[in-house]
């Protein structure tokens, strides 16, 4: 009985054991104590490590605001910039949602990801219509018409939520006006919802000039004469009619020749 219960104990001192240190620095970060956090990461303590509810230190810098706490955990050696929450939001999304722009470019320039599945840091950019956060990320190639789980947008997000200045931004980097949710709706849509004016003129002109590929046609094939002269060849004098091919039961109905 005492071999069984032995490893057993030993197993939940040994958990104890390790989640102290982690609690301690945790600790150590809401009081933003620069002092008490280094010493901790140089005694070992996993800089990397979640705590109960799943958050890195980092995380709780950022949600805290701990100031004096962030330089120590970014210089870190091994941290992992990119470790989300339980929502799957990244530091650097917690960072732009909570307009701590400085923070948010020191991130970009370490090398945070600024791709991710689902609702992304440009989402949440265009969503508090930073205009320098979008370029920032833009210039470390994100996706502009990343797709949130209910496939919304960072210019539907811009078109509710941001301003003018978002959506002008992400329009003249070509996001896509025609773009639609799982119920249908366009940044038109979305920016009638959020009573913008100006950005419902923008991305209705936006739509006009770009064709909704959901209703595009596809191409009738060139006759033989305009193929001839696409390829530089002489225009056939008497070039052959291009056969008309029905769906069945669609044939066009000829009259009876007379008798």
């Amino acid at each position: 009985m005492k071999k069984i219960i032995y490893p057993i104990v030993f197993s939940l001192i040994s958990t104890l054991s390790l989640a102290a240190p982690v609690d301690d620095l945790m600790v150590a970060v809401k009081r933003d104590s620069d002092i008490s956090a280094r010493d901790l990461i140089r005694a070992g303590v996993d800089v990397n490590a979640l705590d109960k509810n799943g958050r890195t230190a980092l995380t709780v810098a950022i949600q805290e605001q701990s100031a004096k706490v962030l330089p120590v955990l970014l210089n870190a050696r091994g941290i992992n910039l990119s470790t989300p929450n339980k929502y799957g939001e990244s530091p650097l999304m917690m960072a732009i949602i909570s307009n701590q722009t400085a923070l948010a470019k020191q991130l970009i320039a370490r090398g945070a990801a600024t791709n991710k599945g689902g609702w992304s840091p440009l989402h949440y950019a265009a969503t508090r219509g930073n205009v320098e956060v979008m370029r920032l990320l833009l210039a470390r190639d994100a996706y502009i018409d990343a797709k949130a789980p209910n496939l919304a947008t960072p210019l539907m997000m811009a078109a509710q939520f941001g301003d003018e200045a978002a959506v002008r931004f992400l329009l003249s980097r070509q996001a896509d006006p025609w773009d639609r949710d799982t119920r249908g709706h366009t940044a038109l849509d979305y920016a009638r919802r959020g009573g913008k004016e100006d950005s419902i003129a923008m991305i209705a002109s936006a739509q006009r000039k770009r064709k909704d590929p959901g209703k595009v046609r596809p191409l009738a094939p060139l006759s033989p004469a305009s193929a001839a002269e696409l390829r530089g060849e002489p225009i056939p004098e008497d070039p052959e009619p291009i056969p008309m091919i029905y769906p069945p039961g669609q044939e066009p109905v000829t009259a009876n020749p007379l008798p």
